[in-house]
């Protein structure tokens, strides 16, 4: 709805749905069809970002990346985080996913966006169902397909968990969200 009234029908928004869970990757290959572009975007559906979406197409065509995963700079040490080893250059050198128990030393984490060549999906990639872009897609494609990481991810907050979702609406600047407002309601406890 918010969508609909601040952009004025200038957008057309498709839904894919899962009649089983598949995964972020999944999802996608799922979406392919109403994909129409030769580049898109892909955003994991729990997280709030902000970032300049121009600028990182722009990123993802200048290199000529097969894929663009946005990257937040990171101060913290956190194994929650997927991280990201980089070149100089901006090409992702490895992928340093969250493991439990195990710290690292990497300056950026994945933040759960990224623009994606339609024909890299579309590829005889062998992969049917659920899986994930994070853990599956992306370290696979690492070896023979030319995946950067653009590096101007401004602010990222998870909202995967309740807890999560709590600290970032406290956190977060209401100026930026506009009228955005979080809602909550009991969640059973797992």
């Amino acid at each position: 709805e918010w969508v609909a009234k601040n952009y004025f029908g200038k957008i057309d928004i498709s839904f894919s749905q899962e009649l089983k869970a598949l995964g972020t990757g999944g999802a996608v290959v799922n979406a392919l069809n109403f994909i129409h572009g030769e580049h898109f975007f892909v955003i994991n559906g729990d997280t709030i970002i902000n970032v300049n979406y121009e600028l990182m197409l722009k990123f993802h065509h200048k290199t000529n990346a097969d894929i663009t995963v946005g990257l937040k700079l990171s101060d913290i040490k956190d194994n929650s985080y997927g991280s990201v080893i980089i070149e100089k250059d901006g090409r992702i050198k490895s992928f340093l996913e969250k493991k439990v128990g195990k710290t690292h030393n990497a300056s950026y984490y994945n933040a759960g966006i990224y623009i994606f060549s339609k024909q890299i999906l579309s590829d005889d990639l062998n992969v049917d169902g659920e899986f994930s872009i994070e853990y599956d897609l992306l370290p696979r494609l690492l070896v023979n397909k030319k995946i950067y990481g653009f590096s101007g991810v401004e602010s990222f907050h998870d909202i995967g968990t309740p807890a999560r979702l709590f600290s970032a609406d406290n956190a977060i600047d209401k100026h930026w969200l506009g009228n955005v407002q979080f809602y909550y309601c009991n969640l059973p406890k797992v």
